[in-house]
């Protein structure tokens, strides 16, 4: 166990995933659909996801507006982000988020994977229905490539925002690369609903740099 965890479980009591007035139904009845689409767990969400989301969110100043769900292996092998009849979800397996945050050096990787996820959201990718087409040969590979380095950028951003080096913020690349495909970083994706992982390294930097830049005039304001 990562000495680090220890900073985002002190963070777990503040947090509060509540519905904004735009979402009509309970809290409960959300989770229910959610776990039709993803299927069930046993232990709900971990407590490092919702601290991981919780700082993430602080640092762009909004409130969750999406319900957050860990699922089972079968109805959700990895993590994505989803709208359904206006109602906003966050799915992440609990197994595939292990193996992010142990391929990575640090806890970055897994904080950049929930970072993506969110920043998908915020750029209302998920209106969409064509990012639920993650088969190889979909229709609109290219416009779905896009969207994902768009989020990338996002999450890179937001790393830099919380402190992470350019390394630490790449971490989530290079860990996703390994639990999901291994080999070459520069292959051809011109297949792929999502963009190869050289491109991806640089989206996550273009990213970075403008959240640090932002973070190092706060810091010369706060002084």
């Amino acid at each position: 166990m990562k000495i680090i965890l220890a900073f985002f479980l002190l963070l777990i009591p503040s947090i509060c995933f509540s519905q904004n007035n735009f979402f009509q139904r309970s809290f409960d009845e959300n989770s229910i659909r959610a776990s039709g689409i993803c299927g069930e767990i046993a232990d709900s969400n971990t407590p490092l996801a919702k601290a991981s989301v919780d700082v993430i969110l602080n640092q762009v100043d909004i409130k969750p507006n999406f319900i957050l769900r860990a699922c089972d292996s079968e109805g959700n092998p990895n993590a994505f982000a989803y709208t359904r009849e206006n109602q906003r979800y966050i799915m992440y397996n609990t197994e595939f988020m292990n193996k992010i945050y142990y391929k990575s050096d640090s806890y970055w990787g897994y904080v950049l994977i929930l970072a993506h996820e969110i920043g998908h959201h915020l750029l209302n990718h998920t209106v969409d229905e064509v990012l639920a087409d993650f088969g190889v040969g979909c229709k609109k590979c290219e416009f779905n490539r896009k969207k994902e380095l768009e989020a990338d950028d996002f999450a890179g951003f937001v790393l830099a925002k919380l402190g992470a080096t350019l390394e630490q913020a790449q971490e989530g690349i290079y860990a996703l690369h390994k639990v999901t495909r291994g080999g070459p970083l520069n292959y051809d994706d011109s297949k792929d609903s999502h963009p190869n992982t050289v491109k991806r390294l640089s989206a996550v930097k273009i990213g970075y740099l403008k959240g640090e830049e932002e973070r190092k005039k706060n810091l010369i304001l706060d002084f």
